[in-house]
C-alpha cells in the first residue's frame, strides 16, 4: 500500500527496468521518456519508500529461513537455515546499496560505473531472494512429507 502511494502511477515493471538498466544510454532513454510526466520524482519517492520494504522482506526471509529450516526437522536443513538467513541480510544490504546508487543517478547524474554497479546489485539481490525462496519451499516440502509419513505410520499401527 505504502509503495503504491509513494510511486503514484509508476509500475513495478518500470522500477525493475530502471534497476536492471545496464548502460548510461538505457538510463538516459528511460529518464528522457519519464522527464515530462514527473516519473523521476515518483521514482525517487518510491526508492526512499523501498528502504522500509527492504527491512520487511529481508527480516521475513531471515526469520523464515531459520523457522522453516527448524520446522523441517532435518539436521542439514536446520544448519543451512542459519547460513541462508545470513544471505537474506546480504540481499537486503545489496538492495540498500542499489537504492543509494539509483538515488545518486536520479539526483546527481548518470555515471557509467554507478549504473553498472546498480545493475550488478539488482542481480545479486534477485538471485539471493530466489535462492532463499527455493530453500523455504524445500523445507516446507520436507515438513509436509514428514507429516504424511507420520500419519501413514499411525494408520498402519492402528
Amino acid at each position: 500500500f505504502l509503495m503504491r502511494y509513494l510511486s503514484g502511477q509508476l509500475t513495478g515493471k518500470a522500477i525493475i527496468e530502471f534497476e536492471m538498466a545496464k548502460t548510461v544510454a538505457a538510463v538516459q532513454s528511460m529518464m528522457d521518456a519519464w522527464g515530462q510526466s514527473g516519473t523521476v520524482g515518483r521514482l525517487l519517492k518510491s526508492t526512499y519508500g523501498d528502504f522500509l520494504f527492504i527491512i520487511g522482506y529481508s527480516g521475513t526471509l531471515f526469520y523464515g529461513c531459520r523457522y522453516f529450516g527448524g520446522l523441517a526437522e532435518n539436521f542439514i536443513l536446520k544448519k543451512a537455515g542459519k547460513i541462508f538467513s545470513m544471505l537474506a541480510i546480504v540481499a537486503g544490504l545489496s538492495d540498500v546499496l542499489e537504492n543509494l546508487c539509483m538515488i545518486y543517478t536520479l539526483k546527481v547524474g548518470k555515471v557509467d560505473w554507478v549504473i553498472h554497479f546498480t545493475y550488478d546489485l539488482a542481480r545479486i539481490k534477485f538471485s539471493l531472494i530466489f535462492i532463499l525462496l527455493i530453500y523455504i519451499v524445500i523445507c516446507i516440502l520436507f515438513w509436509v512429507i514428514d507429516r504424511i509419513s507420520e500419519k501413514k505410520k499411525f494408520r498402519e499401527s492402528v
